[in-house]
């Protein structure tokens, strides 16, 4: 029967100075359940002096949190230099060798799992000048580098990381007289901090096999026992090279010992460094009587074994420390549970009894584990097998539904959205009642025996004409209404003017009866031959008088006779001033032009017409208005269009908004009165788009809206009655 074997896993991979793999091996090959999982990580231009180097591992987006998990920043060990052919190069490189073990919670990140788990690593090396390392409080950097004037002077720069993988940089400052403190610092404080040199390295192909364990947490003491070993198994690589690192002392020495004139006083030391800062030193005294020395005729000859004796005296002491800290299980560093992102060991008591306690409760038996077990990978099996759906997406841009099979193969919907109604109006021509879809195309329903069926019964307002009917939207109301309407209009009867009321001669002096149309053409008739004769171009005395009279002209009389017409009901007052305005021909006067839009004004048709698109907030004075007087504004639409906003007419100042265009161009009425305001103006904000958008306007005194007259002409009144 076939066994599967859980191997131990050595990880390594190579980095250019540019920060390119150049190699990688064992990178797949990590397992939860391995009791040794381990990266070897070989930095090109590595291994220099004052600089740490950290490693971060992050998992993919979790199916059951839907976010991405990020680990602490986890120390690299250097463990020498080496020289090494990569692949596919003719020479080799020199690496600055770093190992650590892969952190057992990202391990577990894919435990219980059936599909290996994709991880992504990121190496970070920081070093520079006077940069004396990482420590893991203030406290440990002051015990090991005193806070001194010569430290303030180096510009030194130490720092602390937090149990998060956070490093918080300090300097040396002198906070009072001759006292000296390390000081937390920043970038924005002492720019001296971009001298630390940082440079990152991506490893993007590691691998995480599915495994099943218990997912339980161990206790405290079983987690200590993990990470002690981790940095036990750490120290033990880097022991298992100590007899290589012995020999090259050895080498040192014999290489360093030159001819040299035999005195007692030289004492020429050597060292060699070995883990955790050790050093090995030998004096060796250049002396006849030195036994470890030889003199011959050609030197000096080192004898070999005795400076091994020596040799083993120093670093005897130094491995049997080693030894006794790796049997050493009672927590020498001191390691907290919140350091391990665990509980403490009364917590981890209660939570094991609760769900000791809680299981006991509530427990199936062996064979209702077996049987609900087979029946959920019967049925996982089953979907699988059967290649049902796994998942599926929804694009709400084209309404496309993609359904993704176990086998990974798709399947895709696309939704009708192009049919979903957007809007709606109703055709009075056709009476039809025509919805609008979003692909621009409609559907027509005919209405026109539900209307036909309304207006036997009842009275139909089609919202035109006589029968309009403000803001009457059923029968019963707008009947309501015409009924107000009508006994308002029989009460007003006695306040109409009469046929027989009018005047139709220029002798009455009755102060309550109305000039006839036929007398308003005499006056304008009169006064044209009066222009043309000389009875105004030159001063005229009145005859027979006995009194000097004041002598009068035709300027007098025109602005009389102007005065006299703007005070007639209907006479247009919308008649804008033209002077310095650029004739454009055809009777076309460019009336504004700025802020991206032209306005023109036709004095034969008199149409105003607005092109282009404001490029900013565009107004301007039309024609002026009286104080506390009535007036009642008429919107002519002729053509054209507005989108992006809005078009407003006002009186100013204060403003007073009376027609507004949102986007269309309609006939609108509005009556308004004065108090202090003297112009009528336009303005548009920027961003609205005109595209030959005409209109006429017709401004008149008093409260009732007139029919349309040309403006500054007198208006042609119809007599009631005539035909």
């Amino acid at each position: 029967m076939a066994v599967n074997v859980i191997n131990p896993n050595k990880g390594r991979v190579y980095f250019a100075k540019d920060g390119l793999v150049l190699d990688s091996a064992n990178l797949d090959k990590y397992h939860p359940n391995s009791n040794v999982n381990t990266l070897q990580v070989n930095i090109e231009d590595g291994g220099m002096l004052n600089a740490m180097a950290l490693i971060n591992y992050q998992t993919p987006n979790m199916a059951m949190k839907g976010q991405a998990t990020t680990s602490h920043w986890y120390p690299l060990f250097f463990i020498g230099m080496n020289n090494v052919k990569v692949a596919n190069e003719g020479g080799k490189r020199t690496f600055a060798q770093y190992l650590t073990p892969v952190p057992v919670n990202i391990l577990n990140r894919n435990l219980g799992k059936a599909t290996p788990m994709n991880v992504t690593a990121t190496v970070k090396l920081v070093g520079g000048i006077n940069f004396l390392g990482l420590f893991d409080s203030v406290e440990n950097l002051q015990t090991e580098h005193p806070a001194s004037e010569s430290l303030d002077d180096d510009y030194a720069i130490g720092g602390v990381i937090d149990v998060e993988g956070n490093v918080t940089f300090y300097q040396v400052e002198e906070t009072s007289t001759d006292v000296y403190e390390w000081v937390e610092k920043n970038e924005s404080v002492n720019p001296l901090l971009s001298v630390l040199e940082s440079k990152q390295y991506n490893i993007t192909n590691i691998s995480v096999q599915g495994g099943f364990g218990n997912a339980t947490p161990l206790p405290l003491e079983t987690q200590h026992f993990q990470i002690l070993w981790q940095a036990i198994n750490n120290q033990g690589i880097q022991i298992s090279d100590l007899d290589n690192k012995v020999d090259n002392v050895i080498t040192l020495y014999q290489d360093a010992i030159q001819e040299v004139v035999e005195t007692p006083t030289i004492h020429p030391t050597k060292s060699s460094n070995f883990p955790f800062g050790q050093k090995v030193e030998l004096d060796v005294k250049i002396s006849v009587d030195n036994d470890l020395i030889e003199v011959e005729s050609d030197g000096l000859k080192v004898t070999n074994e005795k400076v091994d004796e020596r040799i083993d005296l120093k670093t005897n002491p130094i491995i049997q420390d080693l030894n006794e800290h790796i049997e050493d299980l009672n927590n020498p560093h001191g390691v907290t549970a919140e350091q391990v992102d665990t509980y403490v060991k009364t917590t981890i008591d209660s939570k094991d009894a609760d769900t000791l306690q809680q299981a006991k409760d509530y427990t199936y038996s062996q064979v209702e584990i077996d049987n609900k077990d087979t029946a959920i990978m019967n049925k996982a099996n089953s979907l699988e097998n059967a290649n049902m759906f796994k998942d599926v997406n929804y694009n709400n841009v084209n309404g496309v539904l993609t359904f993704t099979k176990y086998d990974d193969t798709t399947k895709a919907i696309d939704l009708p959205l192009e049919l979903l109604v957007e809007s709606g109006y109703y055709d009075e021509v056709t009476n039809e009642l025509v919805l609008v879809l979003a692909n621009s195309s409609e559907i027509r329903i005919p209405v026109g025996n539900l209307l036909t069926d309304l207006d036997a019964h009842n009275i139909r307002f089609n919202g035109s004409g006589t029968n309009y009917l403000t803001a009457k939207t059923e029968v019963e109301g707008a009947v309501k209404e015409l009924d107000t309407r009508v006994k308002a209009n029989a009460d007003n009867v006695a306040l109409k003017v009469s046929t027989s009321d009018i005047v139709d001669d220029l002798v009455s002096t009755d102060v309550d009866k109305p000039l006839s149309a036929n007398q308003g053409k005499v006056l304008n008739d009169t006064t044209a031959k009066l222009a043309v004769s000389n009875v105004f171009t030159q001063p005229q005395q009145v005859p027979n008088a006995t009194l000097p009279q004041h002598t009068t002209n035709l300027s007098q009389v025109e602005t009389m006779f102007e005065m006299f017409k703007r005070q007639l009901r209907g006479y247009n007052l919308a008649m804008p001033d033209l002077a310095g305005k650029t004739d454009l021909g055809g009777g076309n006067y460019r009336f504004y032009n700025d802020n991206g839009i032209t306005i023109n004004y036709n004095v034969n048709d008199y149409i105003w017409t607005i092109n282009g698109t404001t490029t900013g907030f565009a107004e301007s004075e039309l024609f002026n208005v009286e104080t506390n007087t009535e007036y009642v504004i008429s919107y002519i639409a002729v053509s054209g269009t507005l989108t992006g906003g809005g078009l407003n007419l006002y009186i100013n100042s204060p403003s007073i908004n009376v027609i507004q265009q949102i986007n269309q161009n309609i006939d609108k009425q509005n009556t308004f009165t004065t108090t202090t305001q003297t112009t009528f103006r336009f303005s548009v904000s920027a961003g609205r788009t005109f595209t030959n958008y005409q209109f006429k306007l017709q401004l008149s005194k008093g409260s009732t809206a007139t029919p349309y007259t040309i403006p500054g002409e007198i208006p042609q009144y119809k007599i009631v009655g005539e035909s």
